[in-house]
């Protein structure tokens, strides 16, 4: 282990050196003279190096920023190493990417820079310097913890309702893009994460009475009901090694890869199960709307909140733009891509969503620093008020299918 850089002591006390001093008589004028050095001078030194700071204080400082609180441009110094995100089996999980990530930090150093149009305000102020927080690795979460464990699970008041929102402001577009892509009667679909069901139902009706549909989700208590039309359902892990729900037509999952810190082996094991010819058709969220907002705290909220997803349970909040080239990584061909980014404003599915989605994430959107509760109720009532119209999440829905056998 390399040691850390140490204090400059030279100037604590001044010792002669014995090269030049010498021997003020002139019998012993070349004769060196013994340097003595008090134990008691020796512990000062030790003393005083022990206390002075080696390293930036607690939190890491933002270098350079000056003191009258302006923005800086310059880079945070993390005084401490995140711990990696590990998978829930406690492996370490893939991190993302270096230079992925639009708000949270790197793997190793916490080296964060503010998006575009979004302010990040100051937690603590330190002899002028602005400092931020560094224990945002999970965000008051466990290291590795998933969707639905804690943050967004099924048992929570108002998650089915949060669901379902997010399916009544999406299933349109959902619905066009699967039939753009010639789903046919007959076909096996597998709809994975598939929640409250919406898209599963839509497909078991579009496949016919020919056809075989399921439903897989790690937690299934909203898809039972649709035991009784036929569909199939499936509690499971996708990646545990011992799942295999065999092979499919159309394979669709909905803002599901996003949220899964193994995203490539995920892809990679859905398209392993695509029949020749099958279609994997995934939508995940790109970030459209909010940067560019006319609303301030509407945009810093929205920041804080990828972030605390990001580090809480490995959320790629801007997944949806590297879909396609995820699709042609896990060895699929005639990959294509579309974007439905539907508003947010009084009434609307969006609104209604997000509102739900920030009251279970409050806690985690504070714990940031990028904003506070203040912040979070200004937004609340942003997206009720009755002249309020903005964009938010864009879902980027990108297809591939498995080359046919020769």
């Amino acid at each position: 282990m390399t040691a850390g850089p140490r204090p400059d002591c030279s100037n604590a006390i001044s010792v002669p050196s014995a090269e030049t001093t010498r021997a003020s008589t002139p019998a012993d004028r070349s004769r060196p003279v013994g340097i003595f050095i008090s134990p008691v001078h020796v512990g000062a030194v030790l003393l005083w190096c022990a206390l002075l700071p080696i390293g930036p204080p607690r939190g890491g400082e933002l270098i350079g920023a000056p003191a009258d609180g302006r923005r800086s441009p310059h880079r945070l110094r993390a005084a401490t190493r995140r711990a990696p995100l590990s998978s829930a089996a406690g492996a370490p999980g893939p991190a993302t990417a270096p230079g992925r990530s639009r708000y949270g930090p790197g793997a190793r150093t916490t080296r964060r820079r503010t998006p575009a149009g979004h302010a990040r305000p100051a937690t603590t102020t330190h002899e002028g310097t602005r400092t931020l927080r560094s224990d945002l690795t999970t965000c008051g979460t466990p290291v590795g913890e998933r969707y639905g464990d804690r943050l967004f699970n099924g048992a929570e008041d108002g998650e089915l309702a949060r669901l379902t929102a997010l399916a009544q402001a999406f299933d349109p577009a959902t619905r066009h893009r699967l039939d753009a892509v010639g789903i046919r009667p007959g076909w096996r679909c597998m709809d994975v994460g598939a929640g409250p069901g919406s898209v599963t139902g839509w497909l078991a009706e579009r496949t016919g009475d020919g056809g075989e549909v399921l439903a897989v989700d790690r937690d299934t208590r909203f898809l039972e009901p649709l035991r009784q039309r036929g569909v199939g359902v499936l509690r499971a892990d996708l990646l545990d090694p011992a799942t295999d729900p065999g092979l499919f037509d159309l394979i669709h999952a909905r803002f599901v890869v996003m949220h899964i810190r193994e995203r490539g082996q995920l892809l990679r094991r859905l398209a392993s199960w695509l029949r020749p010819g099958g279609l994997l058709v995934v939508g995940d969220n790109a970030d459209l709307g909010t940067p560019g907002s006319p609303h301030e705290r509407y945009r810093t909220t929205m920041a804080a909140l990828w972030l605390a997803l990001e580090q809480a349970i490995g959320t790629d909040v801007d997944h949806g733009r590297r879909l396609p080239a995820a699709l042609a990584a896990a060895g699929l061909v005639d990959i294509g891509a579309a974007v439905d980014i539907p508003p947010i404003g009084p009434g609307t599915p969006m609104s209604r969503f997000w509102r739900l989605t920030l009251a279970q994430a409050r806690p985690l959107v504070v714990a940031t620093g990028l904003a506070d509760h203040a912040d979070v109720d200004a937004v609340e009532a942003y997206l009720e008020a009755p002249d309020t119209w903005d964009l938010s999440l864009g879902l980027v829905t990108a297809w591939g299918r498995r080359p046919r056998a020769e």
